[in-house]
């Protein structure tokens, strides 16, 4: 049985706006995980989230993201398909002084379903008085998000 039947600590996207963006047949459309269901289902998003952390650059360990959801600082995002979990994001609300953002901070797995949540991410922002979504990404990803902008570089030097 997947995951999301099994738990109604679980918001699908047409309880976030009313829409359910276009998907395969047999894919699920993204659905937040609230906190208090997250140590249950760890299980089921470790992998994606193991991935995520050796693409990272050694800011984060799987201890600190958990945490971090669990407190509810962070959220997490995912997508199944056939009842399986295919793709999974870590969102976070960033408030600056004259703007509030939905971060994209991490996501993993397969790209489809990623690309099929972007309307149902916006309207979660929407939702969340967000004035934009943004997401930190490889520089590939700039090619598959029309209506995205480039908006930032981040230069990196490790300092031995």
């Amino acid at each position: 049985m997947p995951a999301t039947q099994e738990h109604e600590t679980l918001h699908t996207a047409s309880e976030v706006n009313g829409e359910v963006a276009q998907l395969d047949v047999g894919t699920r459309p993204p659905y937040h995980v609230f906190p208090e269901a997250i140590p249950e289902l760890w299980p089921l998003y470790r992998p994606f989230i193991l991935r995520m952390l050796e693409r990272g650059d050694g800011c984060y360990a799987e201890h600190d993201i958990l945490a971090l959801l669990l407190m509810g600082k962070w959220s997490l995002i995912a997508a199944e398909r056939d009842g399986e979990v295919v793709s999974v994001g870590i969102i976070e609300v960033v408030n600056f002084p004259r703007k509030r953002e939905l971060l994209v901070k991490f996501a993993a797995g397969d790209m489809e379903p990623i690309l099929a949540s972007l309307p149902w991410l916006e309207g979660r922002a929407r939702a969340l008085n967000c004035d934009a979504v943004e997401m930190l990404a490889r520089d590939g990803w700039s090619r598959k998000l029309p209506g995205w902008k480039k908006a930032w570089v981040i230069l990196r030097k490790d300092l031995e």
